[in-house]
């Protein structure tokens, strides 16, 4: 099936307050930053791509593959507002975070055939992601939208890298720890570079052996590293520890509370949140605010309970504003979340404030983009 249109025709809309001009273009021609001017639904009329979304090639090829030739966007502005402003900025962020993801699939790939981790790749990648709060808005958007992609462990290493660092400035840890945490996130899944990829890969569920043999990862990391002396024993431990559990029940030691070194602490929640809300091989991605469900359902045995609040309380309070659909089928927006109830915000439902705590039959099943 081949979704396309006539092309060459231009056009211009009004968006909010600014004029846009549109322009139906191949999307083998498209460029990463190249912002989508429609809403592109499949043959079977699903929403794939919401109108502004901000082209990244992992998109552009999965549109490609999904059947689609061409699609309408935008070109240029022709008046400034504040609004152009923030989604120029968003634009730009989307191009440096691409640039960063090369970064890492280089590094990280270099060490599956073989060669040394290039630490000098790793102090530009890291010093990248660090100089990103100033753009914390643009990150987060970023991350959300970064979530469908074959690559699923360069770009997971990336975005753990980048909650990692939000994660410590929330903590209020200095520059000099959140550096590190930032080296942590982009290294704590080196060892699956030595993992075949038929079972990385594989869109079925695991076998209970292949499961053992991902769970070899923090191991076979650690060892990749251990004699590197440039490498920080901290970052090494985190490599070890990440998937390590307050409750014993985490591997490869099972180890215990305070058993446990704190950055490993900190990334076994960003490496959680960020699995949770992405797509996998085997699993579709959860929503934000299911995923806050999961966390209090489950992670007040697993995590260090002050590093996952922080966490997800700074995380959850992004969300205001955002376009939600309902389980109902009816779309609203998130206009208060409550410290002690983020998994149920409050929405506005046409002219109606509703409680979602208090409504149990509605749930947010999606979000979509700002």
């Amino acid at each position: 099936m081949l979704i396309g249109k006539i092309m060459g025709i231009s056009s211009i809309s009004f968006d909010g307050r600014y004029f846009m001009k549109k322009k139906v273009v191949f999307l083998t021609k498209c460029k990463v930053g190249d912002v989508i001017a429609e809403d592109l639904y499949n043959g079977e009329g699903i929403l794939v791509a919401p109108r502004n979304t901000v082209l990244s090639s992992n998109n552009i090829n999965r549109l490609i593959e999904m059947g689609f030739v061409n699609a309408e966007v935008f070109t240029s502005n022709e008046l400034h507002s504040p609004e152009a402003e923030v989604f120029t900025k968003h634009r730009e962020y989307v191009i440096k975070y691409e640039h960063k993801l090369k970064g890492v699939k280089d590094m990280l790939a270099g060490i599956a055939t073989g060669n040394p981790l290039n630490l000098r790749a790793l102090d530009q990648i890291s010093d990248a992601v660090y100089s990103d709060y100033k753009n914390k808005d643009s990150i987060l958007k970023c991350l959300l939208e970064m979530k469908e992609t074959d690559n699923y462990t360069y770009t997971h290493s990336l975005n753990v890298s980048l909650y990692a660092m939000l994660a410590s400035k929330w903590l209020g840890l200095g520059d000099e720890k959140t550096k590190e945490l930032v080296k942590c996130g982009l290294l704590h899944d080196v060892g699956k570079m030595k993992i075949p990829l038929e079972i990385l890969n594989k869109k079925q569920k695991l076998e209970d052996w292949e499961f053992e043999e991902i769970k070899k990862h923090s191991v076979i990391g650690y060892k990749l590293l251990e004699n590197l002396s440039d490498v920080a024993p901290c970052i090494k431990m985190v490599i070890l520890h990440h998937h390590e559990r307050i409750d014993g029940s985490g591997y490869p030691y099972g180890l215990l509370g305070e058993e446990i070194d704190y950055y490993s602490k900190v990334i076994a929640v960003c490496d959680a949140y960020d699995a949770i809300t992405s797509t996998r091989v085997y699993k579709p991605r959860r929503n934000p605010f299911d995923t806050f469900k999961i966390f209090e359902n489950t992670g007040y045995g697993h995590f260090d309970y002050t590093i996952m609040n922080n966490f997800l309380q700074h995380i959850a309070v992004y969300y205001i504003g955002s376009q939600i659909v309902l389980s109902n089928g009816m779309q609203g927006e998130v206009v208060s979340v409550l410290p002690g109830s983020i998994c149920n915000p409050i929405i506005k439902l046409n002219d109606e404030y509703i409680n979602l705590s208090e409504r149990s039959e509605l749930k947010i099943i999606d979000l979509k983009k700002k």
